[in-house]
């Protein structure tokens, strides 16, 4: 089979979407009913679970307010018995238009002004390939509380189903494994977003009960899209498969690649979302640091510190030597799980050197956990807890308080 050139690539991508109507109002509902979910937030802070997720009372409302609301007679159905909401909400973290703050020790879904104004600057067509970057390049399932890892990014899952529907462009579901592996692969809510997206036509199977399709059929458009996408990451994938580094598995890079490439065939794509960076804290912070149950340490560690100078303060503050190598683990302002490891670690790694990020880079606040892992041998873990984040700075770090007597670090030595 005659593999396309990159102009015939471009060429039946520009068809699909001329197909499509793509000219003022782009495929599917997504940015009509991402757009009423922002208008909900936007109008004032949504208190979310424990979990960062949107409450249960609120989702029936929520429902009822989608383009095509769900019919679900469940007793007490969560976020993600309602794949159109979780992948919505999904889209809604991935943005940036949004964070999730604490008020009065309790978590609520805030809008970013500046974002917000950005995002009102955009024009249907731009706002609908926003929300496709914030899914395919920025949004990882972990930040709805859903497994996740390099292998099981969402555009790589979507990909992997778009192979599925092979040369028909159909998928039945006939059997309880059609149905599971379309619990793993894509996942629900990113098979709703396909629809939402206007990739896919689906027909519900008893929409009584859970959301499950009956049918999924590729559409002009997503087939065009899919397919254009699918060639250049492939592409991609052998440019970089000889080069030493993870560009492989890096969502970000191939999207910019792509939007690069196909941004020329759509007129109307002339602006993009800017989310403001976070202004790097200058004060201070102060941390309740536990090793175990029992022993546990106070810091106030200035904002300009980076997450090297705090692991230094740590093993100090524990007695704890200083040769072995550490990482810490903690979550970003999207809502995804991100690490940075000792800088003569990260070469091998591909992570950020702790070195290079800044204390005050961190979306900080009280309650902010970060997880400190010391000695990949012995695994000493200890447990950060963020007690206050003062305006106020400090000349130096310094422990201000200590409870309970460390374990000796080689006891079994």
């Amino acid at each position: 089979m005659t593999t396309p050139s990159p102009a015939q690539l471009d060429s039946s991508l520009a068809a699909a979407a001329s197909s499509a109507g793509f000219d003022g109002q782009p495929p599917g509902t997504v940015v009509t009913d991402f757009d009423r979910l922002l208008d909900r937030v936007a109008g004032s802070p949504t208190p979310l679970s424990a979990n960062h997720l949107l409450p249960l009372k609120s989702l029936a409302e929520i429902n009822e307010g989608l383009s095509h609301p769900l019919r679900l007679a469940m007793q007490r159905p969560q976020q993600k018995s309602f794949p159109p909401i979780h992948g919505l909400y999904l889209l809604l973290r991935a943005s940036g238009l949004v964070r999730v703050e604490q008020r009065s020790g309790k978590p609520v879904l805030a809008a970013s002004p500046e974002a917000l104004r950005s995002w009102q600057a955009l024009n249907p067509v731009e706002r609908y390939f926003e929300l496709l970057g914030a899914w395919w390049e920025r949004a990882t399932d972990e930040i709805i509380g859903e497994r996740t890892g390099a292998f099981l990014l969402p555009v790589l899952r979507v990909l992997q189903f778009f192979g599925h529907l092979g040369r028909t462009g159909e998928y039945l579901v006939k059997t309880p494994q059609d149905a599971d592996m379309l619990r793993h692969w894509p996942r629900m809510h990113h098979l709703a977003l396909m629809e939402l997206f206007g990739l896919v036509e689906i027909t519900l199977a008893a929409e009584d009960k859970a959301w499950l399709p009956a049918s999924i059929r590729l559409s002009g458009w997503g087939a065009g899209l899919l397919g254009h996408y699918r060639a250049v990451f492939d592409e991609a994938m052998q440019l970089d498969a000889g080069a030493e580094s993870d560009d492989w598995c890096d969502p970000e890079l191939h999207f910019q690649r792509w939007k690069n490439r196909v941004r020329p065939l759509f007129p109307l794509w002339r602006n993009g979302l800017t989310v403001p960076e976070k202004a790097i804290h200058s004060g201070s912070v102060r941390f309740k640091v536990s090793l175990g149950k029992d022993c546990w340490r106070r810091l106030a560690v200035p904002g300009e510190h980076s997450l090297d100078d705090l692991a230094g303060l740590i093993l100090e503050a524990f007695r704890f030597d200083d040769e072995h190598g550490y990482a810490f683990r903690y979550t970003d302002a999207l809502g995804r799980k991100v690490s940075a490891i000792d800088p003569p670690l990260s070469g091998e790694t591909g992570e950020s050197p702790a070195d290079e990020v800044l204390l005050g880079e961190l979306p900080l606040q009280p309650g902010y956990p970060i997880d400190f892992l010391y000695d990949f041998g012995e695994s000493w873990r200890f447990v950060l807890e963020t007690e206050a984040v003062d305006d106020t700075p400090i000349a130096k770090a310094k422990i201000t308080e200590k409870h309970g007597k460390p374990p000796k670090q080689y006891s079994g030595w």
